[in-house]
């Protein structure tokens, strides 16, 4: 499983979740959520975007909530979350689908392969 971050800007590192994690929010604020937020630092230094997640039960922990509360992240409520909307989840809609498309054509044997292959192919996303 891998997670990342996509904006105008340009996507955030890939993070590769690690085989047969339980995702709780303490996994999730360490693992996923701290790195994505000192990177999308460099992506907007100002702090103005807006965080949306889905409704993943580590997602909407009290945690996860507060630490994106402490670090005064704006992000869209789950109240507010338009599920099944190509327009606000294209990870969801495109980009899943097309990165595997584009991995399961290499020969990946380890989990180092995949992590440097989803690497590569971030880095082919075009940064506005």
């Amino acid at each position: 499983m891998v997670w990342v971050g996509l904006s105008a800007n340009g996507p955030t590192k890939p993070i590769v979740i690690e085989p047969k994690a339980k995702i709780c929010s303490s996994y999730y604020v360490n693992k996923v959520l701290k790195p994505f937020l000192r990177d999308v630092k460099k992506l907007y230094p100002s702090n103005d975007y807006i965080f949306h997640q889905d409704s993943a039960p580590a997602h909407r922990a009290k945690a996860t909530l507060l630490i994106l509360r402490e670090q005064n992240v704006s992000f869209i409520k789950l109240e507010q979350w338009l599920p099944s909307s190509p327009d606000c989840t294209p990870c969801d809609y495109f980009l899943w689908g097309y990165l595997k498309s584009q991995v399961n054509t290499r020969n990946i044997r380890t989990l180092c392969g995949l992590q440097k292959a989803v690497q590569n192919e971030f880095k082919k996303y075009p940064n506005h």
